[in-house]
């Protein structure tokens, strides 16, 4: 069952039922609640992250098939997707395997997930009494080395082999462009120079905005490439954190509404404050719920899923870099003819 715990009668005391999804009535009051929905609700907005992280990744596959950019997809998007995989995708994997099983009928006690994740990247995947999360201790070991592996080998892959192929289909194609631009500028004149110039350029360009044509320089290529490796690793990282602003908006609403309902309504019905006072703390409850809780958490919550998708969702595959947006207008077709 996710996230829950056997619900205990208040009158015989024993344990009636087993909620299978969401949180468990019996939370309500303890003194664990604040801890236990936390924990819950951070592990969500992981889960959250991880899965539109991936999902802009699959539009970034879409777009290099589009494109017909081969040397990217293969040198660039798959160790992207093997870095995704490895460290957060099973991170996701072990959260939703803990709340499925029940850790009363296992002979070890749940790992904590921070250290699992830990010891798998500094022990390079090393399986002990305090991160065994599996039965089979061997197979969780064997996963983790291969997981590890494929996380650190998809960096200097990302990093090293797309400049090094850029540069050799530069180097293959650079006498045919060079006779081309020569014969081109002696029988079309300078126009000609020109336009020749420019078509070999589109011709070589490979990537997003970063052509390779006459002017192909590997250094600046490479520099190119290691800014974009260490921003994707490091944004992956940060980018994850980043949606645990989700269980931030979802903790300061909770808190919000039980200050409210604490302050407003409850303690006016328990003490004899007539009806004067009570009407007042239904009316005050009433405003803080629309003002505070409605219109202005609301608006806290657009925005910050806004960013969201702004920056940690589209950076995945959104370059900016297209043709510019050209409004229609007869004047201008107009003019044209």
């Amino acid at each position: 069952p996710i996230p829950c715990v056997p619900w205990q009668s208040q009158t015989s005391g024993q344990y009636q039922r087993r909620v299978h999804g969401g949180f468990d009535p019996s939370w309500h009051d303890r003194t664990e609640q604040i801890a236990f929905g936390n924990s819950v609700k951070m592990k969500c907005s992981v889960l959250f992250g991880v899965t539109q992280m991936t999902f802009g990744l699959i539009l970034e596959f879409s777009n290099h098939i589009v494109e017909g950019d081969m040397v990217t997809l293969i040198w660039e998007w798959i160790p992207q997707l093997v870095f995704m995989a490895a460290f957060f995708m099973y991170m996701c994997l072990i959260i939703i395997y803990k709340w499925t099983v029940n850790w009363e009928e296992k002979d070890y006690a749940p790992p904590s997930l921070i250290t699992v994740l830990v010891n798998m990247v500094l022990g390079f995947g090393k399986v002990d009494d305090q991160t065994q999360l599996f039965d089979d201790a061997d197979m969780q070991e064997s996963l983790q080395m291969w997981l590890t592996t494929g996380m650190l080998l998809s960096i200097p892959i990302m990093l090293i082999f797309k400049p090094i192929i850029l540069y050799c289909k530069h180097k293959r194609n650079a006498p045919e462009g060079y006779d081309e631009v020569r014969h081109g500028g002696q029988d079309q004149g300078a126009e000609g120079t020109t336009t020749e110039i420019h078509q070999n350029i589109s011709a070589e360009a490979d990537g997003h905005g970063h052509g390779h044509g006459e002017g192909f320089d590997f250094s600046e290529e490479f520099i190119h490439q290691l800014i974009h490796t260490i921003e994707y690793v490091l944004g992956t990282v940060s980018n994850t954190a980043s949606y645990l602003r989700l269980w931030a908006l979802s903790l300061a609403h909770a808190e919000l509404s039980e200050v409210f309902y604490d302050k407003m309504l409850l303690e006016l019905m328990v003490e004899e404050g007539g009806g004067v006072a009570l009407f007042i703390g239904v009316s005050a409850f009433i405003a803080a719920t629309v003002g505070v809780l409605i219109v202005m958490d609301q608006l806290e919550c657009f925005l910050h899923a806004l960013r969201l998708h702004w920056v940690e969702f589209q950076n995945k595959f959104y370059y900016a870099d297209g043709d510019s947006f050209e409004p229609f207008s007869y004047s201008e077709q107009v003019k044209k003819l």
